[in-house]
């Protein structure tokens, strides 16, 4: 479904997998709503926005999430997209699980996530800057995963563990991950 909007909405669960899932959709855009769960969700890949397999610059801007929801938000498969000035507390794993490749995740505030701010995993190529992430987990912000290469870490403050081993252009040369720390 292309141009898909989720705009101000007020979504509640008692424990769910997804407040709000998309899959394969192009330039859709989750945005202002309110997502808050007051029992755990199930998997590891459970998330209070969920979008799947999106392209096409797809957004997730200015939500809240809060509560125990497996993660506060899921990018999985996605490319060109943006997350930008949600707030997550409270996630049991990580405020933001991104995988896919040339995604912007900027200016989002993410606090009381058991494992980190962020995980990055089969991920090349992302920006993750501006962010406020090291209220979290033993004060990890980012993880980046051993199927990650060339993403940009933009970290002030919190722990970055990087552990990417990816070969992103296929040349046969593992690609590191940038992390500026400052």
């Amino acid at each position: 479904m292309d141009g898909l909007r989720v705009i101000e909405n007020d979504v509640s669960s008692t424990g769910s997998n997804a407040g709000l899932f998309i899959r394969e959709a192009a330039d859709a855009q989750v945005v202002g709503n309110a997502i808050v769960t007051t029992a755990p969700s199930g998997f590891e890949t459970s998330a209070a926005i969920m979008i799947l397999e999106a392209r096409d610059a797809s957004q997730v801007r200015e939500n809240s999430v809060s509560g125990p929801w497996t993660n506060g938000i899921l990018l999985g498969g996605t490319a060109l997209g943006s997350v930008t000035g949600n707030s997550v507390e409270g996630a049991q794993l990580y405020g933001m699980r991104i995988s896919g490749d040339r995604n912007e995740i900027r200016d989002n505030r993410v606090s009381g996530a058991g494992q980190g701010g962020a995980l990055l995993i089969d991920a090349c190529h992302n920006r993750v800057v501006e962010n406020q992430l090291h209220a979290n987990g033993e004060g990890i912000s980012v993880v980046l995963d051993p199927s990650t290469g060339a993403n940009y870490v933009d970290q002030s403050r919190g722990m970055v563990v990087d552990t990417g081993d990816r070969d992103c252009d296929g040349d046969g040369l593992v690609d590191p991950n940038v992390i500026v720390e400052g």
